[in-house]
């Protein structure tokens, strides 16, 4: 035990040793002080240095001491509260903060009273100070808590209150919150809570709230309040009774919020539920619901069963019917079919048949889904059963015709053929196997391939067939003869006839059509298309005889007589010569001139059975291959119509497949027009050059020309320039000219020369080469 040490012996009774075991033994730290102004300190007992860390003795010293020991926040109301007391000698009581010797900060209660001063002591202070930290923290603690419960309920979207727990409901407090539900806090009494109730709420929620209160369980009511903009809303209120240590009840702790929309969405949804219902009993179909397992147990069944099987829906439920009236050839695949689709937990569509309690059998179209719990696994089966009796009724007779229609189009010799809303862009929906025997490809080839009828059309005929297919209407239906080609090659003509076929509201439901094989048809108009043609042909040609007939007696008439008669003249002439006493010399220059005379009467009689022979057809080229550089110069050096004239040959080697008597007489007919067409001084120039598709003749001179309106008429026969200058001849030189060059498959034509006057040119084509019809 430790001995204190008298501090003042004189002044104070410290000595006694029971004094000392009482102050020691007291619950925190004893000490006597003295009154101010000395106000030091007599005892400390020894706790203190378990609890500051410093030794009794160190507060002997003064009291200035104790104060460094104050927490600097509290210090100066510490030394007011010791002055205050001092003045008054009430007691004292503090609670502050120390300032260990660890540096750690604890909170103390400090309690003196005051002992006057009697015979042998001084006026002094007896006090105690006692550790209330954890007491302290507690408190802190439990502030913390009320202030965070404060907030907590001040800020959640509800209305939290206290009332009494009788029947008055009197309120005790209400969360601020009530300011933004109603308008304004609610009354301190239940009526004043009631007034705010909706009149048709009033009542009912009184009198729950009431009977929660009395039977002390919690309680929950839903009703309607009225806020003070005159707007309704629905709350959510739920209670209970707190009771206190003894069992009795305190108050009633309860919230409300505002479950408006919630409200308004359920009464949506009652709303929905009642038309849903509504909607689900006059559907023209049975809606049901099924457990999701092997079972298949009725859960619900709309009223329309009865109607549809005979049975009512209470009855059809509670006698699991369904599986019982299913047709026997039908049930295993119907209950197999609905458990698969359980398993897979997706849609199906069933038809089966079942049978009614009068034996009647209905044809059943059950179109279900399987709805799935939150956790993913099938919670029950949701169809419909739809009566479908009549549409396989329907569906009977339809295969019937079709059968009939099918026997028909098979035997028919035709190609019977029904294509989809898309026409012939579309696969045909039907197809006749004559198809097959017509076209070389089997029904099935020809809907696997929807582009294969514009395949086979004649390239000569596609675009006139298409275009009418495009152009088809109701009132001008598709109807067109065209040719096809068939696998093997051949050309099939068809004659092909379509239709739409529309429903009721005029939207088209398919094509229907027919396609004829008119091959022969066609080659017998074709025959006598032909036949017709040749006869044309040969009046035209018995025509043309005529015209030359008639042309021919104007030129012997005419072009023939006159040099008939020069020659005629000169030789009347040479028999008289002795008579006349005519020279020699004249007389050579007769003999020359009928000599001359003649052969221009000979080219031309030539020239005219030429003609004649071209115009039947008895004349074809005979050609060979040799050079046409050196025939063009040896006719120009061997012809005997160039007079005095200048000709220029300008060629080279150039092979080519020719008949050379037909070029022979191009060049001198091309020659005497020359010469005939131009003046003495004219130049004329004779060439030939290769092209592309084979050589081309030109005989060029550079006289007057030729008028554009006069190139192409120059080359029918008996046909003469009319702005050229008279001279003798038939007019059928430059029409050989252009017979002969046909002839080879070619053409002669006249065009402007290069620097002045003409140029006349013939083409040869290689024999390998087609020209285009012109």
């Amino acid at each position: 035990m430790t001995t204190p040490t008298p501090l003042n012996a004189r002044d104070f009774p410290i000595q006694d040793l029971s004094f000392h075991h009482v102050l020691g033994s007291m619950p925190g730290v004893a000490y006597v002080e003295a009154e101010r102004p000395t106000g030091t300190t007599a005892y400390m007992s020894p706790r203190i240095e378990a609890l500051t860390g410093y030794p009794p003795e160190r507060f002997a010293e003064s009291r200035e001491f104790w104060y460094s020991l104050v927490h600097p926040d509290d210090r100066e109301r510490v030394e007011l509260s010791d002055v205050r007391a001092d003045a008054t000698a009430d007691p004292y009581l503090e609670e502050y903060r120390l300032v260990l010797a660890d540096g750690r900060v604890i909170w103390v209660r400090d309690e003196a009273v005051h002992v006057d001063a009697s015979e042998g002591s001084a006026a002094h202070w007896i006090g105690l100070i006692v550790d209330i930290t954890k007491e302290r923290e507690a408190e802190a603690r439990a502030a913390e808590v009320e202030h965070r419960y404060r907030t907590l309920v001040e800020q959640l979207p509800i209305v939290t209150y206290i009332d009494a727990p009788d029947a008055s409901l009197a309120n005790l407090f209400v969360s601020p919150q009530v300011n933004d539900l109603l308008g304004r806090p609610s009354g301190s009494t239940g009526e004043e809570w009631a007034e705010r109730v909706h009149p048709d709420d009033r009542e009912r929620a009184r009198r729950e709230t009431v009977e929660g209160v009395r039977s002390g369980d919690p309680f929950t009511l839903e009703y309607r309040m009225v806020r003070d903009d005159g707007r309704v809303i629905w709350v959510r209120d739920s209670a209970t009774t707190v009771r206190n240590d003894a069992g009795e009840p305190g108050y009633v702790l309860g919230f409300f919020f505002d479950i408006t929309k919630r409200k308004e969405a359920e009464l949506q949804l009652e709303e929905l539920e009642r038309r849903y219902r509504n909607l689900v009993e006059q559907l023209p179909a049975v809606t049901y619901m099924d457990t999701a397992d092997d079972d298949l147990t009725s859960i619900y069944v709309s009223p329309q069963v009865e109607n549809m099987l005979g049975l009512s829906a209470d009855a059809f439920v509670s006698d699991d019917a369904w599986a019982g009236h299913l047709h026997p050839e039908d049930r295993d695949e119907a209950v197999r079919g609905i458990r698969e689709a359980i398993r897979k937990a997706e849609p199906f569509t069933l038809e089966y048949r079942m049978i009614r309690p009068d034996g009647s059998i209905v044809w059943i179209r059950d179109q279900g889904t399987v709805v799935r719990d939150e956790d993913g696994h099938p919670a029950y089966v949701q169809g419909l059963y739809v009566d479908i009796s009549e549409q396989k009724r329907l569906e009977s007779e339809l295969r019937s015709e079709a059968v009939k229609f099918k026997s028909l189009a098979e035997q028919i010799p035709a190609v019977v053929y029904i294509e989809g809303e898309g026409g012939s862009g579309d696969s045909p929906i039907y197809i006749s196997p004559k198809y097959q025997e017509l076209f070389g490809y089997t029904p099935e080839e020809r809907q696997a391939r929807p582009n294969l009828w514009r395949e086979l059309l004649h390239p000569e005929d596609r675009d006139r067939v298409l275009l009418a297919e495009e152009q088809a209407s109701d009132e001008h239906p598709f109807s067109e003869d065209y040719r096809m080609v068939a696998r093997d090659g051949r050309l099939v003509w068809v004659h092909d006839e379509t239709v739409p076929i529309r429903d009721e509201s005029g939207e088209p439901l398919f094509y229907q059509g027919v396609m004829y094989d008119v091959t022969e048809q066609k080659r017998a108009e074709q025959e006598l298309a032909q036949a017709l043609d040749m006869e044309r042909k040969a009046v035209e040609r018995l025509r043309e005889a005529d015209d030359m007939k008639n042309t021919f007696l104007t030129a012997v008439s005419h072009d023939l007589r006159t040099p008939l008669s020069a020659i005629l003249g000169s030789a009347i002439t040479l028999e008289s010569a002795d008579e006349l006493g005519i020279s020699q010399e004249d007389r050579r220059q007769l003999v020359r001139s009928l000599a001359r005379k003649s052969r221009r009467l000979t080219a031309m009689v030539n020239d005219l059975l030429d003609m004649d022979r071209l115009t039947r057809g008895l004349v074809q080229p005979r050609r060979e291959l040799m050079d046409l550089g050196a025939l063009l110069g040896r006719t120009v050096a061997e012809s005997d119509v160039l007079e005095e004239r200048t000709v220029h040959v300008q060629t080279e080697p150039i092979d080519a497949w020719i008949d050379e008597s037909m070029v022979v007489r191009i060049v001198e007919n091309l020659l005497v027009n020359a010469i005939k067409h131009t003046p003495p001084t004219s130049d004329i120039w004779v060439g030939a050059r290769r092209v592309d598709n084979g050589v081309v003749v030109r005989v060029d001179d550079d006289g007057p020309g030729v008028a554009e309106d006069e190139r192409d008429r120059l080359f029918q026969p008996f046909e003469r320039g009319e702005r050229s200058s008279p001279s003798p001849g038939l007019g059928v030189g430059l029409s050989l000219v252009a017979r002969f060059a046909e002839a080879h498959g070619g053409r002669a034509w006249v065009e402007d020369r290069e620097g002045g006057g003409a140029s006349f040119r013939v083409l040869f084509p290689d024999p390998a080469t087609r020209l285009p019809t012109s």
